[in-house]
């Protein structure tokens, strides 16, 4: 296990060294001419912490490494490579994750230090001591986020599909508890905003965005309400859910570790992750979401914007089939999540 991590450390050095250097970088350029305060006030109040530019950076590097760390999978050259090693599959993917794991961590903690070194050069009236633990739940939220990421990549036969299931499954749990907490049962008390700060702790990012928000508020000196609809009530649902899903990323990458086959590479993507699941959810997502937006729009266009819909699940289907011929059952499970999507629209 040894040899193995020191190889693929030494693999993955010129990597990291590119992340670092890009992601100090731009740390620093931003950390130095963001407009911390609002300067022309009297006295200066707070404007910008630059927490949202950590956990971009953070959020870029658990997308994209995990993508680079698994891509062996998808050539098939590259997979009887690695498989042919004395090395059991599950070990494989844990030393992949722990080389991927560095590349990601390594350059987040020195573009947060360094930026929070100009930060607090600048002198702007902050609560400083708050960067400290900020820094220790994005590290973690992000060690979370790389296992999800690592595993829905992981899904895949071909790297195309691999970034599409991606792309998919962050915004997938959103539109699910759009259908299942509808506008008309949603406390309208609550207001608009509160609703959508409520879908918003459902995207695999979710728990980033809202724990930058969090000690943002904490580090201007604001106070920070855990009472329903305030930021730490948002963060708690958000922290909960990447829990949740960062436990159920880690065990599914390993336990699913031993089946993967180097004869899948380059194959159809057919995990029931992927396409086979996904264009019939978004299907029926999909409609129920744009019903909600164009519930006062007349017949023709609501019809309109169904058909769009319907000629998106069919360019899903000959993405995953690689060809315009469907089999029989994909056309049935598309005109069916159709059906009921249409139902979702107009009622």
């Amino acid at each position: 296990m040894k040899k193995q991590l020191l190889y693929e450390i030494r693999r993955n050095l010129l990597p990291l060294v590119i992340f670092t250097a890009i992601g100090v970088v731009l740390s620093l350029l931003v950390c130095m001419v963001t407009d911390l305060e609002y300067v022309w006030q009297d006295p200066p109040r707070p404007r910008n912490s630059c927490l949202s530019l950590f956990t971009a950076i953070l959020c870029i590097l658990c997308v994209v490494v995990p993508a680079m760390q698994f891509s062996y999978r998808m050539k098939m050259r590259s997979a009887d490579l690695w498989y042919s090693l004395p090395v059991s599959r599950r070990r494989l993917a844990l030393v992949r994750t722990l080389g991927g794991l560095l590349l990601v961590l390594v350059p987040f903690t020195l573009s947060y230090w360094m930026g929070v070194a100009v930060i607090a050069s600048r002198g702007a009236d902050f609560d400083c001591i708050w960067y400290l633990p900020a820094f220790f739940v994005q590290f973690a939220l992000g060690a979370g986020l790389f296992g999800v990421n690592a595993f829905i990549f992981t899904r895949a036969n071909r790297l195309g599909d691999g970034v599409l299931f991606l792309i998919a499954w962050t915004c997938i749990l959103p539109l699910f508890v759009m259908l299942v907490c509808p506008e008309s049962v949603w406390d309208r008390n609550a207001g608009a905003l509160s609703r959508g700060n409520f879908l918003s702790c459902f995207f695999t990012m979710s728990p980033l965005g809202w724990s930058a928000t969090l000690f943002q508020d904490l580090i201007f000196r604001e106070t920070v309400s855990f009472a329903p609809y305030g930021d730490g009530f948002f963060f708690l649902i958000a922290l909960g859910v990447g829990v949740l899903e960062a436990a159920g990323g880690y065990t599914a990458l390993f336990l699913r570790a031993e089946r993967d086959r180097a004869e899948d590479a380059d194959q159809i993507s057919s995990s029931w992750m992927g396409y086979r699941v996904l264009v019939p959810a978004y299907v029926v997502l999909g409609l129920n979401a744009l019903g909600e937006v164009f519930s006062n729009s007349d017949l023709p266009a609501a019809a309109l914007i169904c058909v769009l819909v319907l000629a998106v699940g069919l360019i899903g289907g000959f993405a995953y089939r690689r060809s315009f011929r469907l089999r029989w059952y994909d056309l049935v499970s598309l005109f069916a999540a159709f059906v009921v999507g249409t139902g979702l629209f107009f009622l």
